[in-house]
């Protein structure tokens, strides 16, 4: 996707749905959306890539190699990591889930 794409897209992945009022001592939507890129970069960091908020709207997911692309949800994010680093990755590796529960 192209950056300018990225600005005007408009869908709502359902990923980003209102979590409750913030009276009810809920998270703020934003707030929601960061904890998923950090929750998104405890995987992802062990295959040297690493995903950050773009605008609220889109993510950027950046390889090992500083190469970035854009993309729309949270759920796009695994394809695009498999093609900046050119392999087929397994987010279901054993190691990297017992890695996982260590942190």
């Amino acid at each position: 996707m192209c950056g300018l794409c990225g600005v005007f897209l408009t869908e709502t992945s359902w990923s980003d749905a209102s979590v409750g009022s913030v009276e009810t001592g809920a998270r703020t939507r934003r707030h929601e959306r960061l904890h998923r890129v950090a929750l998104a970069n405890r995987v992802l960091k062990p295959f040297g890539s690493r995903l950050s908020d773009w605008n609220g709207v889109s993510y950027l997911v950046s390889g090992p190699t500083g190469q970035t692309s854009i993309v729309p949800s949270v759920a796009s994010v695994w394809p695009v990591v498999e093609q900046l680093r050119k392999v087929r990755l397994d987010p279901l590796d054993e190691g990297l889930i017992e890695a996982l529960e260590r942190d």
